[in-house]
């Protein structure tokens, strides 16, 4: 492809999730709901910001733990492809979506790995869609306290417990436009980053 022909949108723009939709699992229960996916990815919202983060917010009829969602994280462009990292966290769950979206005019194509753990129990899948340009005006950047929305800052925990006490443990903050009808102009949600060789300390 001629790369002078690519037509990228300007910043900040967003993608919708169609119907042109495949799941492969690639670890976890096969029983596991498919429909539950479908409604996620379909009618879904990717917003891509200049800062080099996005924001994925799944349909609004899907049946979806809302603290668990949005899901925010950094991206890398090349050219038409956006390659993207992104998770969050709530209790003892966590999501994460990566991979890339292919922008190509008024269709874009998304390849990516989802993952859900909960529980103990690890649910891998990868999603292959067509995603469509939403020519409606998206929100300029805001700012708060000159914090642009969204933000993700990378801090250190200390603190204790009634039998504990910790300090230095890694994690992150991320100020994010407010999800779907929440009436809150924005919301804040932070997270341990995992680490394998560190006992992780839950409240």
């Amino acid at each position: 492809m001629n790369k002078e022909t690519i037509d990228l949108p300007p910043f900040p723009f967003k993608l919708h999730g169609t119907t042109e939709l495949e799941f492969e699992q690639l670890n976890g229960n096969p029983q596991w709901g498919i429909e539950r996916l479908q409604k996620m990815f379909q009618g879904s919202e990717w917003t891509f910001y200049e800062n080099n983060t996005f924001v994925f917010a799944p349909s609004i009829i899907a049946d979806l733990d809302k603290d668990l969602f949005p899901i925010s994280g950094t991206y890398a462009k090349s050219n038409n492809i956006y390659k993207f990292q992104g998770q969050h966290s709530f209790s003892s769950s966590t999501v994460s979506i990566d991979g890339f979206i292919f922008i190509e005019g008024e269709t874009s194509f998304l390849q990516g790995i989802y993952i859900c753990t909960s529980m103990g129990a690890n649910r891998v899948v990868r999603v292959s869609q067509s995603l469509s340009l939403k020519r409606t005006k998206t929100s300029q950047i805001t700012q708060v306290q000159n914090i642009i929305i969204p933000s993700i800052f990378n801090i250190y925990l200390s603190g204790k417990t009634e039998s504990h006490s910790f300090h230095s443990l890694p994690a992150t903050l991320k100020i994010l436009p407010a999800y779907q009808e929440d009436s809150n102009p924005f919301l804040i949600s932070s997270g341990l980053i995992p680490r394998r060789s560190r006992r992780i300390i839950e409240k």
